[in-house]
């Protein structure tokens, strides 16, 4: 009994701080740092890349480190905070009618904003005369992508790059795909001598690859580079393979699947 009222006195302290002015302060200084500071840093990171960084995010990291909370975070605490203030403070009339409007407007921009930064996603469909296509392309995103026959039907798995970094490995259907470096982005030119590269497999054989600084700008589109190592489930070693959005076309890689 003394355990579940410690508890109760404690959801109750907790409400009432949450509901409090000065919380809603907090978060609004909180939010005008982050607008102003993202809003600078936009000449660095370009506005793709500071969306990402400073508002579709819970923290806001500097050396691996988060140093403030992202535009998530300061949304969720004002959108705490403001619900909690209505059950805490205001009353259903019709005098109040234009605050409960104004402020029913401020929740569904924050939960619009929270969703938006979460599940939305840009892609575009490029499409040349004559050709076709089955798929859409993101200008800032790269996922990898093997695909399996099997019969008359194709499986298809995929993985976002975002966060798959060297020495990586990732079981995708029947491959094992090890990530021996990984370049964010770099252009990709044919080589003379194809045999240059004699350990490699595939498209690799007949490029070179050129680091490139990540381009930040809006309209400006990078090409990751990938040198992996491909295995069979059971072990057999396909050989060395260069991946990049730079090519064009899918390799073979065993006899029935692509990457």
């Amino acid at each position: 009994g003394a355990m579940m009222s410690r508890i109760g006195v404690l959801l109750k302290q907790a409400f009432h701080a949450l509901a409090g002015l000065k919380i809603a302060v907090v978060g609004l200084v909180l939010g005008f740092v982050l607008v102003l500071v993202g809003t600078l840093d936009q000449v660095n990171l370009g506005i793709y890349y500071t969306v990402k960084v400073y508002f579709k995010s819970w923290w806001v990291y500097w050396h691996g480190w988060p140093v403030f909370p992202g535009g998530m975070s300061v949304g969720l605490l004002l959108g705490v905070n403001l619900v909690l203030a209505h059950i805490k403070r205001f009353q259903w009339s019709m005098k109040k009618m234009g605050i409960w409007l104004i402020h029913s407007s401020l929740l569904v921009l924050l939960i619009g904003g929270a969703i938006s930064g979460v599940v939305s996603q840009e892609s575009q469909m490029i499409i040349r005369g004559g050709d076709t296509k089955w798929y859409s392309e993101s200008v800032h995103d790269t996922e990898l992508v093997v695909m399996q026959a099997q019969g008359e039907t194709t499986r298809v798995f995929q993985i976002d790059m975002a966060n798959v970094q060297a020495n990586d490995s990732i079981v995708m259907g029947p491959l094992v795909i090890t990530v021996e470096s990984r370049l964010n982005n770099a252009i990709l030119r044919l080589i003379d001598d194809a045999n240059r590269w004699q350990s490699a497999q595939g498209a690799g054989r007949y490029f070179s690859v050129e680091p490139r600084p990540v381009d930040r700008r809006p309209d400006a589109r990078n090409h990751m580079a990938l040198w992996v190592r491909i295995h069979t489930q059971d072990g057999t070693d396909l050989g060395r393979f260069l991946v990049s959005s730079w090519l064009n076309h899918p390799q073979w890689v065993g006899d029935r699947a692509t990457i």
